[in-house]
């Protein structure tokens, strides 16, 4: 749907490993992906999007990054979207990491721990 609305072109990578999430991660996982492309499509002037999804380590990884216009984010206003991005990634116990440089497109890096006992590392 996202590449019917524009000229945008996509680079999906999902991992096959995601089965048993919590809910509250899966529905985490999707608005905050939502918000990222919404992001992208209003503000960043990009032609390609690449997302890839992955479980390591007892934690998800989720990489959103564009070819877009980028920005300043020590001197942009944080909107009501990235606002949003975070709060939802403090709730689920996660990290934004967000990298963007005017004319050099903008990357999120995003991990959530999954929550599952089987999962986390051995200390």
């Amino acid at each position: 749907t996202w590449q019917q609305t524009g000229n945008l072109s996509f680079k999906v990578d999902i991992c096959d490993d995601l089965k048993g999430l919590d809910d509250m991660i899966q529905i985490g996982l999707y608005r905050l992906l939502q918000e990222a492309l919404t992001n992208i499509a209003r503000h960043a002037k990009a032609t390609h999007v690449q997302v890839s999804l992955a479980q390591k380590n007892g934690e998800i990884r989720l990489h959103i990054a564009d070819d877009g216009c980028g920005f300043d984010p020590l001197l942009a206003d944080e909107g009501l979207g990235l606002i949003g991005m975070h709060e939802r990634i403090e709730l689920l116990g996660g990290e934004l990491q967000l990298s963007s440089k005017a004319d050099s497109g903008t990357s999120l890096d995003i991990r959530l721990p999954t929550n599952k006992d089987d999962d986390k590392e051995k200390t």
